[in-house]
């Protein structure tokens, strides 16, 4: 559990990240998904943002339709 100076020091952060050139994604993924993307960029030694980052941007700049995606 989180005091409350931690919860306050945190609430700052996320202020002033929102403030500046970064921002924050956030999403619930099931287990399986997780553990998946987790092993993968182990794997290739990369970070999780960086692989949803440049995933994203390859699906926009190539226009990839995942509407009927599951």
């Amino acid at each position: 559990m989180k005091t409350e100076a931690e919860k306050k020091a945190q609430k700052k952060y996320q202020n002033k990240v929102r403030t500046t050139t970064k921002a924050q994604l956030n999403c619930t993924i099931s287990r399986e998904d997780f553990n998946l993307i987790t092993d993968f960029c182990k794997d290739n030694n990369i970070s999780k943002a960086s692989l949803v980052v440049n995933a994203i941007k390859y699906c926009i700049e190539n226009n990839i339709d995942l509407k009927n995606e599951k």
